[in-house]
């Protein structure tokens, strides 16, 4: 294992430290996920451990289930893909999402054959992302202050640690500011 120049620290070492944070994350933080998840990909592509990355977002999504719409959220808004679990929580989103399920026919959907299918989520994903990049993504759970980045102290009511991601891209709000609907 090769040192870390002027910090004595093993890079097996270092990264095995990080990993260790970001799992803490993740199982105690969950409303992190969205900051979280590209970074654990980045540090599992640099090592070569996607696999395993892989296998630990499935125990956390056995063990925690709503954990599969944070994930699958996370990977629309920051545009993530390529790992099994990952792309099975982002189709079962977009398949069971009751706003999306207006604008997709989930019946031709199940028919198609799996390239098919890849084809149709990449296109929704697409969308999605583009829809997501509008829209706030972070809300303040004290007084509503919504924004596109997270912020630890809310500029409206000063509390700290109060903003909290969607869970989903707000498609209400999204439709209200583009004139489509009216409250």
């Amino acid at each position: 294992a090769s040192t870390r120049e002027g910090t004595g620290i093993a890079a097996d070492d270092r990264f095995r430290e990080i990993w260790s944070c970001y799992n803490r994350v993740l199982d105690e933080n969950s409303h992190l996920m969205p900051e979280a998840l590209p970074a654990l990909i980045e540090i599992h592509r640099e090592q070569g451990t996607l696999d395993k990355l892989n296998r630990d977002l499935e125990a956390l999504t056995g063990k925690n289930p709503k954990a599969k719409n944070q994930i699958a959220y996370s990977a629309i808004v920051s545009d993530l893909g390529g790992l099994d679990v990952i792309d099975r929580c982002v189709e079962n989103y977009i398949v069971n999402e009751p706003t999306l399920t207006e604008f997709i026919d989930v019946q031709q959907f199940e028919k198609e054959d799996d390239a098919g299918k890849r084809a149709a989520i990449a296109k929704i994903r697409h969308g999605l992302n583009k829809l997501a990049g509008m829209t706030p993504r972070y809300q303040c759970k004290e007084c509503g202050f919504s924004s596109q980045q997270l912020l630890w102290q809310c500029p409206s009511c000063k509390d700290w640690e109060t903003q909290r991601p969607f869970a989903s891209v707000q498609f209400d709000s999204l439709l209200q500011r583009n004139g489509i609907i009216d409250y």
